[in-house]
């Protein structure tokens, strides 16, 4: 059901990515290990620097929704996954729940990465004197993994996951809308002759040649998806939160079929045709760009779609983006209607509360 990754790991705070659902549970970890240096949580050691970073003028809005978050005590969100590391087959092939985790930013290890400075000596003596920060990622992997290995039910959270998608179609709706924009601003820059005129006549350089003209995309059916989502993660949320003020056990012959349909929620989010140029890539949320390296592109089907200008090829991703999207739904809902079930009045849930260790 998880595969928890950790690449490198130093002094400083935590990185956290991964699956979405499981945002809620990092977060309620991150807010009980300590961090080694202040002695907070890292938690609260994280949300500090997003206050920070937000404050700066030139902070970015990602930066400053992150300080928006910290100020009101909301959890962070998680990062999302692209490639780099091992984590790229368990997430990206199988569709695993997978989350990477890890500590840094302070370890004064900038350029030695695969040189003859990468050393012992060098980790010692900058990266993690006295291996405290080594410490807090086994007690932060440590907690991950026991809650989810001890729980009755597994804890998973999907408002998180919807959220999230909802951000990513605004930004291709965003992104296409921009493209339109700066194809239409250009026609008439040409046809006024703008850029010949604005030039050094005795340093003439052609004006830039026309961009395709971006059409109206068929998005429909990812926002009708997006929205089933959101309304299902809803209502299985409010049914865990009925469950766990139950206080009570799910017998294992409502457990065992409730959490074989949580175990699979990431799978139903890939597709065995894989995504244009590297069909062994097979999510449809989260995979490398085709041409950023290890860089994440989300909605990569679309996105990358729109971004090279192939608009049969965006409208095609967009309805097989839903598709998953609208399985993912459909299967989220018969776990909410499993739950339900089992903490009805008249269900057999009794005895205390094993949903976390």
């Amino acid at each position: 059901m998880l595969y928890v990754n950790s690449d490198g790991n130093a002094r400083g705070f935590l990185s956290a990515a991964g699956s979405h659902s499981l945002q809620r549970l990092v977060n309620d970890v991150a807010r009980e290990v300590k961090d080694p240096q202040t002695g907070v949580s890292v938690k609260e050691r994280l949300d500090a620097r997003s206050m920070v970073n937000g404050f700066d003028k030139d902070a970015s809005s990602t930066d400053k929704d992150a300080a928006k978050r910290a100020r009101e005590g909301e959890d962070f969100r998680l990062g999302a996954l692209g490639s780099g590391s091992d984590f790229t087959p368990f997430l990206q092939h199988l569709g695993l729940t997978t989350l990477n985790i890890g500590y840094g930013g302070e370890d004064d290890t900038d350029g030695i990465y695969h040189s003859n400075y990468d050393s012992f000596d060098h980790y010692v003596r900058f990266g993690d004197p006295g291996f405290v920060y080594g410490v807090a990622e086994a007690q932060t992997v440590g907690r991950l993994v026991l809650r989810v290995a001890n729980a009755g039910l597994l804890p998973m959270e999907f408002g998180s996951f919807a959220s999230t998608i909802d951000s990513y179609v605004k930004e291709l709706h965003e992104l296409a809308d921009n493209k339109r924009k700066h194809a239409e601003e250009l026609v008439q820059l040409l046809d006024k002759k703008a850029f010949e005129l604005a030039a050094d006549p005795t340093r003439r350089v052609a004006p830039p040649e026309r961009e395709v003209e971006v059409p109206y995309l068929s998005l429909a059916a990812l926002d009708n998806a997006v929205a089933r989502v959101k309304k299902s993660a809803k209502a299985y949320d409010e049914a865990y939160l009925a469950f766990a003020g139950h206080g009570a056990e799910l017998p294992s012959a409502q457990a065992t079929p409730l959490n074989s349909l949580l175990r699979g929620m990431e799978a139903t989010l890939t597709n065995t045709r894989g995504l244009p140029g590297r069909e062994w890539y097979r999510h449809y949320i989260y995979a490398p760009g085709l041409l950023t390296g290890y860089g994440v592109k989300t909605l990569p089907g679309v996105r990358e779609a729109i971004e090279d200008d192939k608009w049969e090829r965006a409208n095609e991703y967009a309805l097989l983006t839903a598709d998953v999207l609208t399985k993912y739904s459909e299967r989220l809902e018969q776990a909410t209607a499993l739950l339900a079930r089992a903490t009805h009045p008249g269900g057999a849930t009794s005895g205390p509360d094993k949903t976390r260790p």
